[in-house]
């Protein structure tokens, strides 16, 4: 007896073209820990931006519970759907 492997096929409607694209937030060390007097960044800051692939004019403060914090909003294109459904 042969056995032949087959193919299946399939069609999707009402699939949307992708993911949308979307702004992150990446918080990195305390002001304290990163940021100098002078308003230089050390290594503690600089990781955030390196990590991030973001420049060090990308590094913004935001304040949670009283306390400063480097911060950097990063952007993520969203995937189109045919390569999310090949994955």
């Amino acid at each position: 007896m042969l056995w032949r492997a087959g193919r299946v096929g399939l069609v999707v409607g009402n699939v949307d073209e992708g993911e949308e694209d979307r702004e992150e937030e990446a918080k990195g060390g305390a002001k304290k820990m990163g940021l100098s007097e002078d308003g230089k960044w050390w290594k503690g800051g600089m990781g955030l931006r390196g990590g991030e692939g973001m420049r060090v004019e990308d590094i913004y403060l935001k304040e949670i519970k009283g306390v400063e914090y480097g911060d950097v909003k990063k952007f993520m294109k969203g995937e189109e759907s045919f390569d999310l459904l090949v994955e």
